[in-house]
């Protein structure tokens, strides 16, 4: 029998939410308020605040303000009599079959570890009283260049916070139309004390913290609309199947375009013209070669291989040296030696072809197409 499906919750809805999983009185506030039981809501969070328990986290900053839009959600378990099989149900919910990049079964990772058993995590977790599920989901997750890597900088990031190391697992999921992350954290400190998320930080802190370390890997969020880009893209888009459709003879004049679209039309034929692909017979008039659509579609297909192989050597000992990357050349029936330096499906999927990245004998940084690449 399949195991039930869990909401995915990918949708931005912020600020972010910690809500009781079962029915017993504990809540966030109790939680928060057992941790410092004495003091005033304004004492607490100068408590909080404080460098002797968790590290001032700067006030938020707009995403429209440039900051990458992460989405966070946060739920308290408290660890009942019967949270332990409730726990297991959900290992088995982030592990699923055809949650991961390639359509094969999800797996758990960790601080150190790619591939961990979650199942010994769930055990140490019987003994707390609480632990926490934790979705994190960027808007730009298929961008990121390795969501291992993410996690764990932001664990780090919510260790140092928090003041104390963290015990934790988390899995990918990249069935939902964006790919997102599961965490478990224990709720335990490493002085065997419970660990208490406060709550300001929970409502707004690990939100923060997910889209600075976004916006640092990813570069400001531009706010840009979709002509705008296929205005300006070195590539096939739909703007140029709107182009391509009213060529008559090898011609395309302005005027044969819906009025609302001839400013685009006109900026994106300039765009074209500068890149030599079509050429201006008039102040209204372009000749386009009847293989344009081939030429940027070649073009596009170049532009993404590129941006993956820049993908696959991202955070590695060859982080720093897209500008060596060069087409591996090779001929029929040779071969090539060297060290593997990465690999990173080229389109929005993980299983489709994929861009390999390698250092040969001789020095050289080459990447190649590939259909189907498993790491060593």
């Amino acid at each position: 029998m399949s195991e039930p499906r869990e909401p995915d919750d990918y949708g931005f809805k912020p600020p972010m939410t910690a809500r009781r999983e079962t029915p017993p009185t504990w809540t966030v506030g109790r939680l928060v308020s057992r941790a410092t039981p004495s003091m005033p809501p304004r004492a607490r969070a100068r408590h909080f605040s404080s460098k002797g328990s968790v590290q001032r986290v700067r006030p938020i900053r707009s995403a429209a303000g440039g900051m990458r839009r992460v989405m966070v959600k946060v739920r308290v378990v408290p660890m009942t009599p019967g949270a332990k099989k409730a726990l297991m149900t959900h290992v088995r919910y982030v592990a699923r079959e055809g949650a991961g990049a390639g359509g094969e079964q999800g797996q758990f990772f960790d601080a150190r570890e790619d591939a961990v058993e979650a199942s010994g995590f769930a055990r140490r977790c019987d003994g707390d009283r609480h632990h926490f599920r934790i979705i994190v989901n960027p808007e730009d997750g298929r961008d990121l260049p390795d969501l291992k890597a993410f996690t764990r900088r932001f664990m780090d990031q919510v260790s140092t916070d928090m003041g104390t190391p963290l015990e934790w697992v988390a899995g990918e999921h990249y069935d939902t139309g964006r790919p997102h992350l599961h965490i478990l954290l224990r709720g335990k400190r490493d002085d065997g004390r419970d660990l208490v998320l406060p709550r300001e930080y929970v409502s707004h802190g690990l939100r923060q913290r997910s889209q600075e370390l976004a916006t640092e890997i990813l570069g400001p969020r531009q706010e840009r609309a979709s002509s705008e880009r296929d205005v300006m893209a070195d590539r096939f888009t739909r703007l140029d199947q709107t182009l391509i459709g009213e060529v008559r003879d090898g011609r395309l004049t302005l005027d044969s375009l819906p009025e609302a679209q001839r400013t685009d039309a006109l900026r994106r034929l300039v765009h074209l013209e500068t890149r030599g692909w079509v050429a201006r017979e008039g102040p209204e008039m372009w000749n386009v070669p009847a293989d344009l659509r081939e030429t940027l579609q070649r073009v596009g297909e170049r532009e993404a291989r590129e941006a993956a192989a820049a993908k696959a050597i991202w955070g590695g000992r060859w982080g720093g040296q897209m500008e060596r990357l060069q087409p591996l050349e090779i001929k029929a029936g040779e071969s090539v030696v060297g060290a593997y330096a990465g690999v990173q499906p080229i389109g929005p999927y993980g299983n489709g072809p994929q861009a390999l990245v390698m250092e040969t004998m001789d020095g050289r940084l080459v990447m190649c197409g590939c259909r189907r690449w498993t790491a060593p």
